[in-house]
């Protein structure tokens, strides 16, 4: 459980499929957007980078699929995205996905609308997986996002500034100019990560 936010905040590793980090409460809180993007960048973007290259650098497409489809982190671990789906829910994702047309796929968009139509209707997956898993599989195909995708956490954060009603991405444009800083998927994780941030600098 976290400390109260009275508390100080420094960021340490996290499951996350990027590897990005979660911070803790502490007395210099980012409060101010640049303040966020900028504690971001020095303390959780290097971990996310290298969390990414763990998927870029599997072997063979086979291999990031069947990690991909059981939710592995770098850890050989269960993602904590995905640490509540059952075995038999990602069992069926690894049946399913090599039946997707993934090598074709020149995006992310791509990859997320095959994958989803693969695996969306399986029993406790939803968006938040689809998008890991076209986020893992696009780090091997040499694919980043171009959009910030919103679920969960990441829309979370966008609502608290006002942005995402009714949207599942956003455009870069759209977002304030700080998070110009960042690449989408980058800018998707610091939503998420910073969202409870957002909300006490918004006031609301």
């Amino acid at each position: 459980m976290r400390k109260p936010p009275s508390q100080s905040r420094t960021c340490r590793p996290s499951k996350r499929l990027t590897g990005g980090c979660q911070p803790k409460d502490v007395d210099d809180r980012p409060n101010s957007l640049p303040a966020v993007v900028a504690h971001y960048q020095a303390h959780c973007q290097k971990r996310a980078a290298a969390g990414y290259q763990f998927y870029a650098s599997r072997p063979s497409l086979e291999d990031v699929v069947k990690i991909a489809a059981f939710a592995e982190n770098p850890a050989a671990k269960r993602d904590g995205h995905q640490y509540r789906l059952t075995n038999e829910a990602l069992k069926k994702a690894y049946r399913r996905l090599p039946e997707a047309d993934l090598r074709t796929c020149t995006t992310v968009h791509q990859l997320f609308t095959e994958i989803e139509d693969r695996i969306g209707q399986i029993t406790g997956i939803g968006p938040l997986m689809v998008y890991d898993t076209a986020l893992r599989i696009g780090a091997f195909l040499g694919l980043e996002p171009e959009k910030v995708y919103l679920h969960r956490g990441a829309r979370d954060g966008a609502k608290v500034i006002g942005l995402g009603k009714g949207k599942d991405t956003l455009e870069v444009s759209e977002l304030p100019g700080p998070f110009h800083r960042l690449r989408p998927r980058e800018i998707e994780d610091c939503l998420c990560i910073y969202k409870k941030e957002l909300k006490v600098i918004h006031g609301t």
